[in-house]
C-alpha cells in the first residue's frame, strides 16, 4: 500500500507539468493554481511537484487534478470550501485514501497560551494580575494567582493591544496587530467570550458582566485550555505572538498592564 508524505510551500508554476480539472480546462492558465505541494510516494515511485490549491470565496465542484511528469501520474480529488484559504483533498493511491491538512501560512487556528506575566512595572497599579501555571497532570496546566482590583473594572477604561510576532530570525516583532478601543470591559467581555465566563466563574467573582466590582479574587486554579476558547477572529496567520495589554483610565494613566505569549496553531497540530 502506497503512503503519501505531503509538503506545501508557495512557488512558481512549472511549464512542465500538465493541470487540468475534470473538463479538461488548464488549471494554470485560468490562474486557478496558486500554490505547489510535493508528493512523495513512498513504495519507489518518484517525486511528484505540482500546483493544486486555489483561491475562492464561493463553493467550487469536485475537481481532478492530473499531475504529470517522466510518464508518472497520480490523479487528486478534491474540494474547496467557503474559506478564505479552505481545502478538503482526498487522496486516491491503491486504493488507499488520506486527508490532505495543507500547510498554509493562514487559515483557522486554535490558542495555545504558552505563559501569563505582569509588565516591567506594575508594581503601583490599581489592577494587578498575579498569575502564574502550574502543572496539575501531564496533560493539564492550571492558571493560579489572584486578581486584584483597587478600582472597578469598567467601560470607562481604553483597552490598548499590541501583538508583537516572532520573526524569522528570532526577536519579536511588534505591532503585528494592535487593537486600541474604548469600553475595555465590554470589549474584553466580547472578544473572552467563554473564556470570560470560565474566567470570572474561576476567580469566585460576584458576577460575570460589567462592571467587575473593586476587590481580591483568587483561583484554587483554572484549566488553562478553558482560557483559550476565545472570540477572536476565526482566521490569521500561524506563528508565536506576545500580546501586551495595558488599560488606561480616563487620564490616559496605565492602569494595569498584562503580557501573553501565545501560539496560534494549526487545529490538527499539538504544542511541542
Amino acid at each position: 500500500m502506497s503512503s503519501l508524505i505531503i509538503k506545501y510551500g508557495f512557488q512558481s508554476i512549472k511549464p512542465h507539468f500538465l493541470y487540468t480539472n475534470d473538463k479538461g480546462k488548464m488549471l494554470y492558465e485560468s490562474n486557478h493554481v496558486l500554490g505547489v505541494q510535493e508528493l512523495k510516494l513512498i513504495d519507489g515511485l518518484s517525486v511528484i511537484t505540482g500546483s493544486v490549491v486555489r483561491q475562492t470565496s464561493v463553493t467550487l465542484e469536485p475537481y481532478k487534478v492530473k499531475l504529470e511528469k517522466h510518464s508518472i501520474i497520480v490523479e487528486i480529488i478534491g474540494k474547496m470550501s467557503i474559506k478564505t484559504f479552505g481545502l478538503i483533498l482526498f487522496f486516491s493511491s491503491t486504493q488507499s485514501e488520506n486527508i490532505f491538512r495543507p500547510n498554509l501560512p493562514l487559515g483557522e487556528y486554535r490558542i495555545v497560551i504558552d505563559k501569563v506575566y505582569p509588565c516591567e512595572t506594575t508594581k503601583n497599579h490599581p489592577i494587578q494580575y498575579n498569575w502564574y501555571f502550574s502543572k496539575k497532570t501531564s496533560k493539564i496546566t492550571e492558571l493560579k494567582g489572584n486578581t486584584t482590583f483597587l478600582i472597578p473594572f469598567d467601560d470607562t477604561l481604553t483597552l490598548d493591544y499590541n501583538f508583537a510576532s516572532w520573526g524569522s530570525t528570532g526577536g519579536w516583532v511588534p505591532n503585528a496587530y494592535i487593537l486600541n478601543t474604548k469600553k475595555a470591559c465590554s470589549t474584553i467581555k466580547n472578544l473572552g467570550g467563554n473564556a470570560w465566563y470560565n474566567y470570572t466563574k474561576g476567580f469566585n467573582m460576584p458576577t460575570d458582566k460589567c462592571p467587575l466590582p473593586v476587590g481580591t479574587y483568587i483561583t484554587p486554579g483554572i484549566d488553562k485550555k478553558n482560557l483559550e476558547d476565545m472570540n477572536f477572529p476565526k482566521v490569521y496567520f500561524y506563528g508565536k505572538y506576545k500580546l501586551v495589554c495595558r488599560y488606561k483610565n480616563l487620564k490616559n494613566e496605565v492602569v494595569s498592564c498584562i503580557v501573553v505569549e501565545l501560539n496560534l496553531m494549526r487545529p490538527w497540530e499539538t504544542p511541542i
